[in-house]
C-alpha cells in the first residue's frame, strides 16, 4: 500500500540543504489547510543587483517553491527560508551570486513519488534555464552603458505527478539595450543554476532516496508524455505565468 511508503521529513530536507551548503530556518504551521497538490517553482533574477562598497556586484536569485503530495489539503505546513552565497572569480571582474528561497512544504509527501517523477522535473528545469540563457544571448548590448540591472529573467514550472508545464522569459523588458556587465552576470547565474545548484541538490536528494531503500519504480508509462516539446517562449508580459494560488489559506 502506498500509505506504507516512507514520507519526506523535515530532517531529510535539512540534510539535503546542508549537503548543498545552504543556510535554512523552518517554521511549522499546524491545522488542516487548503494547499494545491503537486509542486511549483519560480526563479527570478537580473532585476536585483546590488553593489557593495568595493564595487563588487551581487546578483540575487529569488526563488519560490511549493511542494505537496497528491491531496489538496494538509494538516501540517512547514515554511523554510533558505539562503546561499557564492563568490565568483577574483580581481576587477569579481562578483557574487546569492540565492534567497522560500519553500512551503506540505505533509504526506511520498519519497517514492519524488523518486519516480523527480528526474522529469529536473530535466525540465534544465531545459527552461537553457531557454533563458539563449534568450539573454539575443539581447542587444550597449558597451557604453554601465548600469548592472536589467529586465527580470523569470523561470516558472509546476508539476502534478508526471504532468509538467513551465515557461521562461523576460518580465517587462522595456530596455532596448543592456550593459555588458548585466549580460555577463545573468549568463553566469544561468550556468550556476544549471551546472552547480541543480546537480548538487539532485545528488543530495538521491542520497536521501537511497537511504530510504525504496523499490525501483516500475511504471514509467507517463514519462514520454512528460517530455513533450514546449513552445519556446522568448518574451512574456509582467504577469504571473502560473495559476494564482495562495500557498496556505
Amino acid at each position: 500500500m502506498k500509505s506504507c511508503w516512507p514520507l519526506l521529513t523535515d530532517d531529510q530536507i535539512r540534510a539535503v540543504l546542508a549537503a548543498g551548503g545552504y543556510r535554512s530556518a523552518a517554521t511549522s504551521v499546524r491545522g488542516i489547510r487548503s494547499f494545491p497538490a503537486g509542486c511549483a517553482v519560480a526563479l527570478q533574477f537580473g532585476d536585483k543587483v546590488t553593489v557593495d562598497q568595493s564595487g563588487r556586484p551581487t546578483q540575487t536569485i529569488q526563488c519560490s517553491l511549493r511542494i505537496n503530495g497528491e491531496d489538496d489539503h494538509t494538516d501540517n505546513v512547514t515554511r523554510w527560508r533558505i539562503e546561499k552565497w557564492c563568490p565568483r572569480s577574483a580581481g576587477s571582474d569579481a562578483f557574487n551570486l546569492a540565492i534567497e528561497a522560500d519553500l512551503v512544504l506540505g505533509s504526506n509527501i511520498s519519497l517514492v513519488d519524488i523518486a519516480a517523477h523527480g528526474g522529469d522535473a529536473y530535466r525540465h528545469l534544465r531545459m527552461l534555464i537553457a531557454d533563458a540563457r539563449d534568450t539573454l544571448i539575443e539581447l542587444a548590448v550597449d558597451r557604453q552603458q554601465l548600469e548592472v540591472t536589467g529586465p527580470a529573467v523569470r523561470i516558472e514550472a509546476r508539476q502534478l505527478r508526471d504532468l509538467i508545464a513551465g515557461r521562461s522569459g523576460f518580465v517587462a523588458p522595456h530596455r532596448a539595450h543592456v550593459s555588458s556587465q548585466y549580460l555577463r552576470v545573468t549568463l553566469v547565474a544561468c550556468d550556476w543554476l544549471a551546472d552547480e545548484v541543480l546537480p548538487d541538490l539532485a545528488r543530495a536528494v538521491r542520497a536521501v532516496i537511497v537511504q530510504a531503500n525504496l523499490p525501483r519504480p516500475s511504471d514509467l508509462q507517463g514519462e514520454a508524455a512528460s517530455r513533450r516539446r514546449f513552445d519556446d517562449i522568448r518574451v512574456v508580459d509582467n504577469v504571473s505565468l502560473m495559476p494564482v494560488h495562495e500557498p496556505v489559506q
